[in-house]
């Protein structure tokens, strides 16, 4: 995939084309190494991730067949259709810098239309870091329900769930409601940081701190959207501007409720607390220099700007 960096020049990832044989050899020589936690992930998560990461490498096989079942079932199942840059320029360009951001070799995106009633407006990642493949429920495109901003977050926190193996971590694992509300945190740091990245592409002229809070406000409301989608079912068919007007009317704010012990997702209120804490941790900047390195715009001085965010 090629994507334009902060500076506005064209990147483009080399590949070099092989036989399939050789594909699979190489990709469980890799599944077969240390698979290291991303530098976003929630602490709770690296025990997780390194019992995973034993079990792969025991086992690479078994996982390789896995998600790649998981995929074809994904393609040939219900009524999918792959996004394009000609497709739908804006939702390509999301992808583009969610994969630049986050370290991600190749992604292909797809719109679907859910087979659960309840997964209307929904969007999954499955792969692996080097051939990912992400799907948005075609309800967000066909009625343009998010900004740019929103739909970058959206593609980030699902391609923050393949970077941390959660879903093999919960098969293999069996993993808690809490362990699994924290995998729900780890992606929504992720779903931040892409968004950073597109906000330093796009408005370089911005400092960090504006970025970062200008990332946090999309984050924020994505989160207000969903609830409202998700618990509003008769005020449909959606449009951003009823959806939008929605969002500054007092009855519709999100309810200051903490998850249930047996509840496997956090709470919208809890998910943007969450995020509100992270950005002014030490720890967001150095992930930020981690992933991107210092000279990258969006960086900041460690223990500077961060304590004002």
């Amino acid at each position: 995939m090629e994507y334009m960096d902060p500076t506005g020049k064209l990147r483009q990832t080399p590949y070099q084309v092989i036989g399939f044989a050789d594909y699979v050899k190489n990709r469980l020589a890799e599944l077969r190494s240390p698979i290291a936690p991303p530098p976003y992930a929630m602490p709770a998560e690296k025990e997780q991730l390194a019992a995973v990461s034993e079990y792969v490498s025991q086992n690479p096989y078994q996982f390789f067949e896995t998600y790649n079942d998981h995929v074809n079932k994904t393609l040939t199942t219900g009524k999918t259709s792959m996004i394009t840059r000609m497709s739908d320029p804006l939702l390509y360009t999301c992808m583009e810098d969610c994969c630049a951001a986050l370290g991600f070799g190749s992604l292909a995106g797809y719109t679907y239309e859910p087979e659960e009633a309840g997964l209307v407006y929904n969007a999954y990642a499955t792969g692996h870091m080097d051939m990912t493949w992400v799907m948005v429920s075609n309800a967000y495109r066909k009625q343009n329900l998010l900004t740019d901003l929103e739909l970058t977050f959206l593609l980030g926190h699902e391609l923050g769930h393949v970077a941390g193996l959660h879903t093999s971590a919960r098969s293999i694992l069996k993993l808690k409601p809490e362990s699994i509300r924290s995998q729900e945190h780890t992606a929504d740091r992720a779903g931040l940081l892409a968004t950073v990245w597109r906000i330093a592409r796009l408005e370089a002229g911005l400092s960090p701190t504006e970025m970062y809070h200008k990332a946090l406000e999309a984050g924020k409301s994505l989160r207000h959207k969903q609830h409202i989608l998700n618990n509003v079912a008769s005020a449909g068919p959606w449009t951003r501007q009823s959806l939008e007007e929605k969002l500054a009317e007092p009855k519709y704010a999100i309810p200051e409720k903490k998850a249930g012990r047996k509840d496997t997702h956090p709470s919208a209120w809890e998910r943007i607390r969450a995020l509100e804490e992270y950005v002014r941790l030490t720890e967001f900047a150095e992930c930020i220099h981690t992933l991107w390195g210092s000279a990258h715009p969006a960086a900041l001085r460690l223990g500077e700007e961060a304590a004002h965010v």
